[in-house]
């Protein structure tokens, strides 16, 4: 492999992985992290799952209580409140933008 160039390194660069429930999503990041560290870059996970849990407000500080499929649906439940309470279809998206910045 050639030498990365040093502007390489102050370059950011952005991946979203989305998938159903169940879908091992952990696999691909690691390998995704293993390739992007021949380049020199380093991965800053975010779950928009935790962003939303750090919310002050019910329900959002409350997530987390169950297992399975009831955590899940609590989550998706949670998912669909913020966007409702906040009238943006992209509630979610902005979290994890603010978490970016």
């Amino acid at each position: 492999m050639p030498p990365i160039p040093d502007s390489a390194t102050n370059d950011e660069l952005v991946f979203a992985l989305v998938g159903p429930i169940g879908t091992p999503l952990d696999r691909v990041e690691t390998h995704l992290s293993i390739q992007l560290a021949h380049c020199n870059y380093r991965r800053y996970p975010i779950k928009l799952t935790d962003l939303m849990q750090g919310l002050p407000k019910r329900p959002w500080k409350d997530l987390g209580k169950f297992v399975g499929y009831k955590r899940y649906d609590e989550f998706m439940t949670a998912g669909n409140k913020l966007r409702e309470f906040l009238e943006r279809g992209d509630a979610l998206s902005m979290l994890g933008v603010a978490a970016i910045r």
